[in-house]
């Protein structure tokens, strides 16, 4: 009765943890399209240059009382760069 008890909780045991492994290792159908996302130095100066750019129109606003038209593209290299770099940096300090 006991054997019969404990390699029921044995099966189990094998099972789940089969189980938990599969799903483990399986990529979310979300995240199979998704391109890598690579910190790029260039990236992250053209990125800076452009806040630069926008600091620089708010400030002659502001002194001249006059709204400046400012048009900024941000390439999507560009969005990630920044973030990449951050969660590159903490890992490294870590």
């Amino acid at each position: 009765m006991i054997l019969k008890i404990v390699g029921g909780l044995l099966l189990l045991v094998v099972l789940s943890g089969g189980g938990a492994y599969v799903l483990a290792t399986q990529q979310p159908s979300v995240a199979a399209g998704l391109k890598p996302i690579v910190a790029s130095t260039q990236a992250s100066q053209s990125f800076d240059a452009k806040l630069d750019g926008l600091k620089a129109a708010q400030e002659t606003a502001t002194k001249t009382g006059k709204a400046q038209a400012v048009e900024v593209t941000f390439t999507e290299e560009e969005l990630q760069a920044r973030p990449a770099q951050r969660v590159d940096r903490s890992v490294t300090r870590g």
